[in-house]
């Protein structure tokens, strides 16, 4: 499942290079946003979505978790299950995300898209409860590619599901946690899109050092952006420095956390 929409996107290298900032904290949250955004892409093309739209919900794949830039290492990477305390931390990452991105004229409908992307169709969701249509449509989308690779994939405390388990998941929660048309769509080309879940396609898993790497060499190079791109990405990591603070500061830690 190969997304070619990228290809025409102008900003996608540049929005690349973001993601390998988080991937180098956390191989598993950029291979997952790679993997969510091919899906969505997929998802699109069944949904007939426009061109133009199925570019920016792809972007948004690539960017939904860059929020957790914001969260410190002992909650983002803790191998076992996060209490109570340290899932309050971890559900501030759509509004960091969002509160990141929307500084940029050019990602407005992007970080709209992450700001919602874990609301629920039934209101139960986060960060604010919205329900049914007041959620983004690309964010409807993203929500059930999220939900297809969180549970294909395997974690410090639990092994991967199996894609029929998935698969009656995401039929469960049809009305409920997940908009009826994407879910249903999902499930009627669920062969194809299943396989998503569970590789990278065309993509080889590096591990944080070389993405650490690439990253940097990619920066160096300028890796052929615009430069608008450069000067909105020089703004961008300002921003995300300064929200990335307050988030530590509002959630309590010290200087401590803050250099994890």
């Amino acid at each position: 499942m190969n997304c070619e929409c990228e290809l025409d996107y102008e900003y996608h290298e540049f929005v690349e290079c973001i993601t390998s900032a988080l991937d180098a904290r956390d191989p598993y949250t950029g291979d997952h946003s790679r993997r969510v955004s091919d899906m969505a892409c997929f998802l699109c093309g069944k949904l007939g979505i426009s061109s133009a739209e199925t570019q920016e919900i792809h972007i948004a794949g690539h960017l939904h978790d860059i929020g957790k830039i914001g969260v410190p290492d002992r909650v983002l990477l803790k191998p076992g299950r996060l209490d109570d305390e340290e899932w309050s931390i971890m559900k501030k990452h759509p509004e960091i995300g969002a509160e990141i991105l929307s500084k940029s004229q050019h990602f407005t409908r992007i970080a709209a898209i992450i700001l919602h992307h874990h609301e629920r169709w039934d209101g139960k969701g986060y960060p604010f409860g919205a329900k049914g249509e007041e959620i983004p449509f690309g964010a409807r989308i993203i929500a059930v590619c999220d939900s297809i690779d969180a549970m294909a994939s395997a974690r410090a405390y639990r092994k991967a599901l199996s894609l029929d388990i998935c698969r009656s998941e995401i039929e469960k929660n049809i009305g409920i946690m997940y908009d009826p048309k994407i879910a249903e769509t999902a499930l009627q080309n669920w062969e194809e899109l299943g396989g998503a879940a569970a590789v990278i396609i065309g993509k080889k898993i590096i591990t944080a050092k070389k993405t650490r790497e690439l990253a940097v060499s990619g920066l160096a190079k300028g890796m052929k952006l615009t430069h608008d791109a450069k000067e909105i990405f020089q703004n961008m990591k300002d921003e995300a420095a300064d929200i990335c603070c307050d988030a530590r500061s509002e959630a309590g830690l010290d200087e401590e956390d803050a250099e994890e």
